[in-house]
């Protein structure tokens, strides 16, 4: 007869303990910090991203209903009105170098919200911010 080997006690291969769960809530924060969240993904940071350069890409998008999207998706509309505005204000003959002025102030508005959101960032834009956070979608 060949001797035997004795199974390791504990927990088999493939069980978990039954304090630990792979679905269970993160643990209530007792101390007053700030609740975490959960970092962008790839897919989010994308539609987010495109919302600054055509605003209604993210709301065809399956992660519409994300926060962060939405977030960037509502400065992604100001924005475009913003334009429009900066647009009206530079056909007028005399106001031409303003509104060329707000148009390339709203070229690096749009560098800055496509750069905060490519970091998963949800950073107000300078004047934008203000207006967007008003918009319901």
């Amino acid at each position: 007869m060949e001797p035997t080997q004795e199974q390791p006690t504990g927990n088999p291969i493939g069980e978990t303990d039954s304090s630990q769960s792979a679905f269970s809530e993160p643990k209530a924060n007792t101390q007053g910090e700030a609740p975490q969240v959960e970092p962008a993904t790839e897919k989010d940071t994308t539609a987010a991203a495109l919302a600054y350069v055509i605003f209604f890409i993210p709301l065809l998008m399956a992660s519409k209903n994300q926060p962060f999207v939405k977030f960037h998706t509502k400065q992604g509309m100001v924005l475009f009105c913003y334009h429009v505005v900066a647009m009206v204000i530079g056909a007028v003959p005399v106001l031409g170098f303003i509104g060329a002025l707000l148009s390339i102030a709203g070229l690096v508005f749009v560098v800055i919200g496509i750069l905060n959101a490519l970091n998963g960032k949800e950073k107000e834009l300078p004047l934008i911010g203000t207006f967007a956070s008003k918009v319901h979608i």
